[in-house]
């Protein structure tokens, strides 16, 4: 079956499946999310975390840092290591609403299959987080049964941990570019950044120097800095803070926090740099934006 076929059967698995709901969420299927948008969206801060996004209609808009692009039916969005981005459905209508899916990775798979397969990744390469690459037939065949196994719940349990496994090997067949993205997942300086991240994301709301997260990287400072900036093009303290001011967005919009309050508990002192921060990021001062969003 061509690639053109599998998409047209992809398109019609996430129209019944999304026929009815509308937003993202996810599904019976480990580590499958759909989602279904009817307009073009705001622009939204989002972490990515590593997986794989696939457009069957439509197209999203993604910037990181200072690249942005877009994937659309084709495409697969492939991310390696958690990463913050701007993302913003730019093509959806009522008549056409965007459909896409997102499959998460257990990259901690990777290299058992790497073994098994025999693949050799090109470590002279630079890794980069994410980026866009062409679909192959044979992935999306993989993601085609996965999607299928919301129709076979009973399948579920044992067929989802294959076809995860099976997306993965596609992926390292699937050409340079997304070979390249999962040895950012392999490569040791990565998964050292990786562990930073996640530390960050466990204390965002303390103080934490550069000579703490040097340490828990186990890199010079400036080694730490340069691979830092590689995998997230933020510098540590741009990524502290998108993660504060997205914990105070949540705040105010679900838990309806006020804006002194969402400041406080995401570890800022001054109200003023809050705001200022805050509008910097989202555009609007805490009290608009959250008017802007819940009307």
């Amino acid at each position: 079956m061509k690639t053109e076929d599998r998409l047209r059967c992809l398109k019609q698995l996430l129209q019944t499946h999304t026929a009815e709901r509308s937003g993202g969420w996810d599904t019976a299927v480990p580590g499958l999310a759909l989602c279904r948008w009817t307009a073009p969206s705001q622009a939204q801060t989002w972490t990515y975390e590593p997986g794989i996004a696939l457009a069957v209609q439509g197209a999203k808009r993604i910037t990181l840092g200072d690249n942005t692009y877009c994937y659309r039916p084709g495409d697969v969005l492939l991310t390696s290591v958690d990463i913050p981005a701007i993302a913003q459905v730019c093509e959806a209508s009522e008549q056409a609403p965007f459909l896409a899916l997102l499959v998460s990775l257990n990259l901690s798979d990777l290299p058992a299959l790497m073994q098994e397969s025999g693949f050799q990744l090109l470590t002279s390469e630079p890794a980069v987080p994410q980026a866009v690459c062409p679909v192959t037939e044979a992935l999306l065949s993989a993601v085609c049964r996965l999607v299928a196994l919301l129709e076979k719940p009973d399948d579920i349990p044992v067929m989802a941990p294959l076809i995860h496994k099976e997306i993965l090997y596609y992926l390292l067949k699937s050409g340079q570019g997304a070979r390249l993205q999962l040895m950012a997942a392999h490569n040791k300086q990565c998964r050292q950044i990786s562990g930073v991240l996640n530390y960050l994301k466990a204390h965002f709301d303390q103080p934490v120097s550069v000579e703490t997260l040097c340490r828990h990287a186990q890199m010079s400072e400036s080694s730490f800095h340069r691979h830092f900036r590689r995998v997230t093009r933020m510098s540590p303290l741009q990524y502290q803070k998108w993660l504060r001011l997205n914990e105070a967005r949540r705040l105010l919009l679900v838990e309806s926090a006020d804006a002194s309050e969402a400041a406080f508990r995401v570890g800022y002192e001054s109200a003023s740099q809050f705001n200022r921060e805050y509008r910097r990021l989202f555009g609007l001062p805490p009290g608009q934006d959250k008017k802007r969003v819940l009307l």
